[in-house]
């Protein structure tokens, strides 16, 4: 099935990925591609929001690897990543890279529910708007 990107709301301050189905990192790629062209065309940098609730997979082969390029791509103008997934491997594995690249650790939050990633994006969603590119 894959995965949709679009903006949440529309002020363009939140990007949703929705994942559905069995996915690849192809898709992935593809996916933060389409991120970052959203974010150029509003101008202004935005929150991501990658929710996995109805992926049917776990991480495939390759994990690290893309991880670690995926956390790269595009982070000049993403404010928070906000990934809401049910895989405990997915939190096991965003420990050990947040553990590596220590920085990000303040930009990406990792969540299990739709609450919790709520909770988190609030200010985000009341923000009258979004700041300027930097």
């Amino acid at each position: 099935m894959g995965i949709r990107v679009f903006w949440e709301d529309d002020n363009h301050r939140i990007i949703r990925w929705e994942f559905e189905g069995k996915w690849t990192w192809q898709e992935v790629y593809q996916a933060s591609q389409e991120s970052i062209a959203l974010r150029e065309q509003a101008g202004h940098p935005a929150v991501v929001l990658v929710d996995q609730r109805k992926a049917t997979n776990s991480v495939p082969v390759g994990a690290v690897h893309h991880l670690s390029n995926l956390i790269h791509m595009g982070r000049s103008d993403r404010r928070l990543l906000v990934i809401v997934t049910p895989f405990e491997f997915y939190h096991q594995l965003a420990r050990i890279v947040l553990g590596v690249y220590r920085e990000l650790g303040r930009k990406i939050i990792m969540v299990r529910t739709m609450e919790e990633a709520d909770a988190a994006l609030e200010p985000y969603r009341s923000e009258a708007t979004p700041p300027p590119q930097a």
